[in-house]
């Protein structure tokens, strides 16, 4: 199990801020898409070590979770885990014995969270864990301005099941506790300014922390 650590200050970072809609672009970067695209200039092997060099710098520390996609042999590609050589070079560790260097337009960027987006709305989308040893519960977030702190906040429910963004069973918190949900707080004003934030998730569970002040 991979713990991963998304910060607003990495390579490429989503902003979060007080104005609508922000935290479900966000949340589809983090969780569903990865950030921080570089392209790579060369992809080698030594014995079961990869070294990867980018165009640009990659924006990784060590034990960070990089994607690799596009490279013309299937080992290389997919997340790993990097230690990092310098700005512009990191290494893996890669199973098999790829040709070396590898071919292709390869490109890396940081891994997403392991979640999928099952259904989407205006300012509002359904998020799920792709681990099967999970409950795949659905948590779905209404980031519209709709709350009495305006776009300073967005809603958080979690459902069992969903059929659409709009239709899920057993929520929770119940109606009867939270009417509305949670309240997930973005920021302390509503305005385009960034705040910083970190989010920590396993792929199963996460940990979001703003700075709203």
């Amino acid at each position: 199990m991979t713990i991963k650590v998304f910060r607003s200050d990495q390579l490429g970072a989503p902003i979060i801020n007080g104005v609508a809609g922000t935290l479900i672009t966000a949340l589809d970067a983090i969780l569903v898409n990865g950030y921080g695209q570089v392209d790579v200039s060369s992809l080698s092997r030594v014995s079961s070590t990869a070294m990867v060099v980018t165009a640009s710098p990659h924006g990784f520390e060590t034990g960070d979770a990089a994607l690799i996609a596009g490279a013309g042999q299937a080992e290389y590609n997919g997340e790993h885990v990097v230690t990092v050589i310098d700005s512009t070079s990191y290494t893996f560790a890669v199973a098999g014995e790829p040709a070396t260097p590898a071919t292709g337009s390869i490109t890396s960027k940081r891994a997403p969270g392991g979640f999928s987006k099952a259904f989407a709305g205006t300012n509002k989308a359904a998020y799920r864990s792709n681990d099967t040893a999970s409950l795949r519960h659905y948590f779905r977030v209404v980031d519209a301005g709709m709350t009495s702190g305006g776009s300073r906040e967005a809603l958080l429910t979690g459902f069992v099941t969903m059929s659409d963004i709009d239709t899920g069973t057993d929520p929770f918190p119940t109606t009867a506790q939270y009417p509305n949900g949670f309240y997930w707080q973005k920021s302390g004003t509503a305005d385009a300014v960034g705040r910083h934030w970190v989010l920590v998730t396993d792929g199963k569970t996460g940990y979001h922390f703003a700075y709203i002040d």
